[in-house]
């Protein structure tokens, strides 16, 4: 499952041989930025930037089911917009990283907005990650240059660490229990720890844009690059503890 930022499209593709599986039309998701699939629950997400809410697609069908609409009670002046996403497999709850930097925390089977966290001290929301053992949410703002720990119960504040010029993605590494930042601005990919440590800082080539983990203990970074000299740039990284 794949979204088109410019077109607002959304595209499934088989993962054999990559070949177009359904082809969704332009502007059903505008501005579109994260898409997460929800396999066991036959769902998947796709973040509507370019709108207030979220697309919900049914993985079985192939058919887009409805659009979950983001209403904030406390932060009217500007819309919502959706741009990450993390799962709680078990506890069936997806939470939405909003662009007025606020967690939405959205119940799967109900479809139904549960909780609003307001992000104190934090810039500019661009990506969530969830660890499920720890019940931890982690957040990074790219105006802020931080990446906050939140109870996920609550939204209660745990940490607040600086990781990194304009950090753009976190995922979490359950093997090691360690929270991965990419961080744009200043090339670099960032580690913290659950506690909010940050216990490495590593290269990230330039333009560090993305991170995520194979579940097993490996992390992957991709980064973009500067332009056609750049020999750093438009790599995939692996990161894997020796």
């Amino acid at each position: 499952w794949t979204g088109n930022t410019r077109t607002g499209a959304v595209a499934v593709y088989k993962q054999d041989d990559l070949s177009l599986v359904k082809q969704f039309p332009d502007k059903l998701a505008p501005h579109n930025h994260g898409v997460l699939v929800d396999g066991p629950r036959h769902r998947a997400y796709v973040a509507a930037h370019g709108k207030n809410y979220v697309s919900v697609f049914d993985t079985q069908t192939l058919e887009h089911k409805v659009n979950l609409t983001l209403e904030s009670p406390t932060r009217t002046k500007t819309p919502p917009a959706p741009l990450g996403f993390a799962l709680d497999q078990d506890g069936g709850k997806l939470f939405v990283v909003s662009t007025t930097d606020q967690v939405y925390v959205i119940d799967e089977p109900t479809e139904q907005i549960e909780k609003v966290y307001n992000l104190k001290g934090l810039k500019g929301a661009m990506s969530v990650a969830y660890a499920p053992e720890e019940g931890l949410l982690f957040v990074v703002g790219q105006q802020t240059d931080n990446l906050q720990i939140l109870n996920a119960a609550d939204g209660t504040l745990k940490s607040d660490t600086k990781v990194g010029a304009n950090p753009l993605a976190v995922t979490w590494d359950p093997v090691h229990k360690r929270a991965w930042v990419a961080n744009r601005a200043s090339n670099s990919v960032a580690v913290v720890d659950a506690n909010g440590n940050l216990t490495a800082n590593l290269m990230g080539g330039s333009y560090a844009n993305h991170v995520f983990t194979d579940g097993k203990g490996v992390v992957w970074a991709l980064n973009k690059s500067r332009g056609a000299t750049d020999t750093t740039g438009d790599h995939i990284s692996r990161f894997a503890a020796k």
